[in-house]
């Protein structure tokens, strides 16, 4: 039989020590080595699951992120479909400067051909345009009126009416010889026109009432006249004769007033004079200032 010393109990020598530090180490090592395993393990799970699985939200860095392509358009920025971010600010486009450009004035042509020195004074080169020809003296007829005058040109078989007004207009009817229209009796010291002067005068009111009635009867005489783009410049040359049958030219004369007429296409004149007496025989036509 066993003795009551045989079972003496012996105290544990450890109770009482502390735990050596490198037992803290290893446990906080473990569980650092779980929780980095725990995380591996959730992120291969989240990449196998696709995109649409819940995860964590990142803050997207604009450094990183910033758009690959921005077309500029009068102020409005549009964004590539390569973007991944969205720019909802309209930038504010820079004004640009106007220029006004400054119209280069027309170059003034230059003529080939020479003004004649007699109607340089009348020449107009803006209203008139260059000269067609050299100036030739041609058979004409000249009437005087109370407001204005008659001429004709055998070069071109035409005839004008320039009236005191400032305005004049070529006449576009012909003669076939018949006599006037009776216009009545002209009134003292005044004369009803002939032939073709007279019966476009007596047909036509417009021509009537505006020249009134003649004060002197209608003469031939010579003419030198230049014709140009947009007119021709006409005036009496006192040549003895310009005709084959040698007509009297009453350019000659010595009551002959000179006649001087620039003729503008656009049909417009000024200072036009009436003689001082009605025995004058002719006017200066002047072309509008």
């Amino acid at each position: 039989m066993a003795e009551e010393d045989d079972f003496d109990i012996v105290p544990d020598e450890d109770e009482d020590e502390p735990r050596s530090p490198w037992v803290w180490v290893s446990i906080i090592v473990v569980v650092a080595l779980f929780a980095f395993a725990v995380g591996v393990a959730f992120m291969i799970l989240s990449d196998r699951m696709g995109p649409g699985s819940p995860g964590p939200t990142a803050t997207p860095n604009l450094a990183l992120h910033a758009p690959t392509q921005v077309a500029m358009i009068t102020g409005t920025a549009t964004i590539s479909p390569q973007s991944s971010i969205a720019i909802s600010q309209t930038p504010t486009a820079t004004p640009k400067a106007t220029v006004t450009a400054t119209p280069s004035p027309t170059p003034t042509p230059t003529c080939t051909v020479p003004v004649e020195n007699l109607f340089v004074p009348l020449y107009d080169q803006g209203r008139l345009g260059c000269p067609l020809g050299n100036a030739q003296v041609t058979w004409a007829a000249y009437q005087l009126f109370e407001h204005g005058n008659m001429l004709w040109r055998n070069d071109e078989d035409t005839s004008f009416v320039f009236y005191a007004s400032g305005d004049w207009q070529p006449i576009t009817q012909g003669w076939d010889g018949q006599p006037p229209a009776d216009r009545g009796a002209p009134p003292p010291g005044l004369q009803a026109p002939l032939r073709g002067f007279g019966w476009v005068w007596s047909h036509d009111d417009t021509i009537f009432n505006g020249l009134g009635w003649a004060r002197d009867k209608e003469k031939g005489f010579c003419a030198l006249v230049q014709n140009f783009d947009h007119g021709f410049i006409l005036q009496s040359s006192n040549v003895p004769s310009c005709t084959p049958e040698n007509l009297y030219n009453f350019a000659t004369a010595s009551d002959w007033s000179p006649v001087l007429i620039a003729a503008v296409d656009d049909h417009k004149w000024g200072n036009v004079p009436p003689p001082a007496k009605p025995a004058a025989k002719g006017a200066n036509v002047r072309k509008q200032g």
